[in-house]
């Protein structure tokens, strides 16, 4: 499992890296956040001040690998606490993370130990805190609550939901099984377009129903849907989509990609209005 987690960080530094100067702007908001707050001292972490993000935004720069490495592990702490503030921790659905971080021989035969854990809200908020800013980018808590005027733990529920009714979990596991098959870079530019999608389907579920979310309710009305027009989407689009989609699907494919994976990351652009549909 530290090892899961350690490929799956490493992997979001790189994410994070192929953004560049995109990225900085958003990552120097986040700073300056953090250092108001008292809860990080810049010098002593070695980030760039103003002047230095000035500097690279004009030269179309962005954050190094250490950098980013900072700022990702600050984005999990504060998001740690921000749910440990909050009342996420105790929505039952939840209960299917804290089993996640435990090892499997424990899952299997001690769950009901597991689910009464002392220390199961701290479990809870550390394993959300870990897959939303490995999987969204450090930045993300911070754009989207700039973005929508939601704090961090209805964030947290909308990125649960959309996660799940998406099913995201199965195209992450299909893009990392494509190790050593296909380049990198092909794998770097499907998590890219993950990330877009995810943070779309966000920002929906939070700007269109009501809040707090009730994280299983919404799945269950969401995912069937969603699936359907995964499956579908090919046969459901205007004549150009169509097309487009087609182009992209053999773009991913001529990088090595199986169709089925390449098909269904070229439809995320589209699959964003699965929502309204739904």
């Amino acid at each position: 499992l530290v090892l899961r987690d350690n490929y799956v960080q490493s992997q979001a530094i790189t994410v994070a890296q192929t953004q560049g100067a995109r990225l900085l702007s958003g990552a120097a908001r986040m700073i300056r956040t953090l250092e108001r707050s008292g809860r990080l001292n810049r010098a002593l972490e070695f980030l760039p001040d103003d002047q230095a993000i000035a500097d690279r935004e004009a030269e179309e720069r962005g954050l190094t690998r250490p950098e980013i490495a900072v700022v990702l592990a600050y984005a999990k702490l504060d998001l740690y606490d921000a749910l440990l503030d909050s009342d996420v921790p105790e929505d039952p659905y939840l209960s299917n993370d804290l089993a996640s971080y435990m090892p499997r021989p424990l899952r299997k035969d001690f769950a009901g130990a597991i689910r009464g854990h002392r220390l199961r809200r701290e479990i809870v908020a550390t394993y959300i805190a870990n897959s939303l800013v490995n999987r969204a980018g450090p930045t993300f808590i911070n754009e989207v609550a700039e973005e929508s005027g939601f704090a961090a733990g209805e964030i947290a529920r909308a990125y649960t939901v959309t996660r799940d009714a998406f099913g995201l979990r199965e195209v992450w596991n299909a893009i990392e099984s494509l190790d050593n098959r296909v380049s990198a870079a092909a794998q770097t530019r499907m998590l890219l377009a993950n990330g877009k999608l995810v943070r779309r389907a966000t920002l929906w579920f939070l700007r269109n129903l009501p809040q707090p979310l009730d994280i299983a309710a919404t799945i269950a009305d969401y995912a069937p849907g969603i699936r359907l027009l995964t499956e579908k989407l090919d046969t459901m689009l205007a004549a150009f989509d169509a097309k487009e989609l087609a182009r992209r699907a053999e773009t991913q494919a001529a990088d090595g990609v199986a169709d089925d994976i390449a098909r269904r990351i070229a439809g995320f652009d589209p699959l964003a209005a699965a929502c309204d549909i739904v």
